[in-house]
C-alpha cells in the first residue's frame, strides 16, 4: 500500500505588519478583513453559504481611478 505524503503544518502567521479582524455580516457571512499598518486596509474575504456550498469571497481594496486598477 502507498505512503502518503506528511501533512503540511497548519501554523499560519501574517507578516508582522498585517492584522486582521473576523467579523459576522448581518446575512450570517464571516468577514476577515486584512489592514497593514502603512498602507491601510487592504481588504477582506467573505465566506458565507450558498445552498449546500460555501462561496469565498475576496474584496480588494483600491481606487477605481488608480492607474494599477486597470
Amino acid at each position: 500500500m502507498p505512503t502518503r505524503p506528511p501533512t503540511p503544518p497548519t501554523d499560519f502567521r501574517l507578516p508582522p505588519d498585517v492584522t486582521s479582524t473576523r467579523a459576522t455580516l448581518s446575512n450570517g457571512a464571516i468577514a476577515y478583513s486584512f489592514r497593514h499598518a502603512r498602507l491601510g486596509l487592504l481588504g477582506r474575504l467573505v465566506i458565507s453559504a450558498l445552498d449546500e456550498q460555501t462561496e469565498v469571497t475576496s474584496e480588494e481594496s483600491g481606487d477605481a481611478d488608480d492607474l494599477c486598477w486597470e
